[in-house]
């Protein structure tokens, strides 16, 4: 990792914190020193508390700290240089909540991005000229409709305004192929475009360490695992990084944390999976009980073996495009899944409980490829890109994240630089034991490539009772106390 990287978490609370509409573009309520040249600095009539949380959060790590509260005041200097690339990676997983709780605590809200958007136009500009370009995109799950989501959120809007002011700026969909639901059965709706790069991480990745026979277990829900053990074998470890990832210079790295079925959390690491162009390289579980080697449920349960038989079927079938055939199949499995489940003292499915051994390393993998590929997808023992942690936690989502997420009010937005250091202290505040988390767990075995430094910092808050903790340190009735998943209430 950068030694000049900070180790501080910065995090902002306002109890009145709210998300503006689309209405004015995001745009802020005051007119902010630094902006007073900018030509796209319009102020807004409605109150903007999220900009200000930004902002504020900015001022609490002290960035550009000589010329704060001045005209030359520019927070983001210090990431990112005239001429640089730079991606914001927001998290945009689904265009709906599938919990009919609403999308504020679904994805990260485009208020969070706008004002990211302005202080990157800040430090890429000189006389209203952007030397520079900036992308903001993400890998959605494959039945995300991306048009309804940019949308209704007012993301489109945001690039449109920006775009007319002859800003440098492109919203992109990193997926290749998109799918449809229709009872169950995931339907190709288009597969228009090849994006991505191969990268190998072989003996690199998390999951060198795994024996064949379970390798050929690995599993992603949905997804035809033969293509699976194509980029994951005893010989290789592959991901397909979008393009734009390995062409930045600088990530804007923009989660929603949220509760998370298989992760047990979705913060800044999990929020990377989303550099992934194509689902099938991705394992999310292992077949089998825990008792058998694999992690998708506890104990021995041959109704939720056969289950998993039929619905490895299934996938192959809708693969093949027999989506009849594939119904009737899925129909079987969920039946029999059913049955299992009744009859099974811990409800776990497909790897959803806090037992999963497999999603922890394909997330280290990702973001691995995100610190030390070269702009080729060569790995390199170098760090080949800074990367800058602004989370939204003005509304996060708990319980059955991360696509039926209920609300919880938080106010907060969080700021770091050290990826598993933030996830650490994100993990505490939303009241969680960092030792049952694996992706918290585990940063210690990340070998030559680590994404976390050693010397970790403190929490710089505005709120006394987080202010000057570290990770670990918040206690339970000091945090926000988020309300875990279903499969992971029970952590032992």
């Amino acid at each position: 990792m950068e030694e000049n990287m900070k180790q501080d978490i910065g995090i902002y609370f306002n109890s009145e914190m709210s998300y503006p509409t689309k209405e004015y573009n995001f745009r802020p309520d005051t007119r902010y020193p630094e902006f007073q040249d900018c030509a796209f600095q319009e102020v807004a009539s409605e109150r903007n508390s999220v900009y200000e949380g930004v902002r504020n959060a900015f001022l609490l790590m002290e960035y550009d700290k000589e010329n704060i509260g001045s005209v030359k005041w520019n927070p983001l200097g210090e990431f990112m240089k005239h001429g640089d690339n730079v991606l914001l990676k927001p998290n945009m997983v689904m265009h709906y909540n599938r919990s009919d709780a609403g999308v504020n605590c679904l994805y990260t809200h485009p208020s969070i991005v706008a004002t990211i958007i302005d202080y990157c136009i800040l430090a890429l500009s000189e006389n209203d000229i952007l030397y520079g370009k900036i992308t903001v995109g993400d890998a959605p799950m494959q039945e995300c409709n991306f048009e309804t989501l940019i949308e209704e959120s007012g993301y489109k809007k945001l690039i449109q305004y920006y775009s007319e002011k002859g800003i440098k700026i492109e919203l992109v969909d990193f997926r290749n192929v998109r799918t449809k639901n229709e009872g169950g059965i995931r339907i190709k709706q288009a597969e228009d475009k090849e994006n991505g790069v191969i990268v190998q991480l072989n003996e690199k990745s998390n999951f060198a360490e795994i024996c064949e026979e379970r390798l050929k277990n690995l599993r992603i829900t949905n997804y035809d695992p033969h293509i699976l053990q194509k980029h994951h074998n005893i010989n290789v470890h592959e991901y397909k990084v979008a393009k734009e990832i390995l062409e930045t210079d600088v990530i804007i790295n923009l989660p929603k944390p949220k509760t998370h079925r298989k992760a047990g959390v979705t913060i800044a690491m999990k929020n990377l999976v989303g550099i992934n162009a194509n689902k099938e390289f991705l394992p999310h579980h292992t077949l089998g009980s825990q008792e058998e080697g694999g992690d998708a449920y506890l104990y021995k349960n041959n109704c939720l073996r056969m289950s998993d038989y039929l619905l490895d079927k299934r996938n192959f079938l809708m693969q093949s495009e027999k989506y009849s055939l594939a119904k009737g199949v899925n129909f079987v499995a969920r039946a029999i899944g059913r049955i299992g489940t009744i009859f099974y003292k811990k409800n776990y499915r497909e790897g959803s409980w806090y037992g999963n051994d497999t999603i922890w390393r394909t997330i280290y993998d990702l973001n691995k490829i995100a610190f030390y590929a070269d702009k080729k997808g060569v790995i390199q023992e170098y760090v080949s890109r800074k990367m800058l942690i602004v989370a939204d936690m003005v509304i996060a989502g708990q319980k059955d994240g991360p696509v039926a997420p209920s609300e919880k009010f938080c106010g907060v937005i969080a700021i770091g630089e050290n990826p598993g250091y933030f996830d650490k202290t994100i993990c505490n505040l939303m009241g969680f034991d960092l030792e049952k988390i694996p992706t918290t767990a585990h940063l210690h075995e990340t070998g030559r490539f680590p994404i976390m430094k050693e010397n970790m910092g403190k929490i710089v808050s505005n709120y006394k009772k987080w202010d000057g903790k570290q990770a670990g340190q918040i206690p339970k009735k000091d945090s926000l106390q988020f309300e875990a998943n279903p499969g992971w209430k029970d952590v032992p």
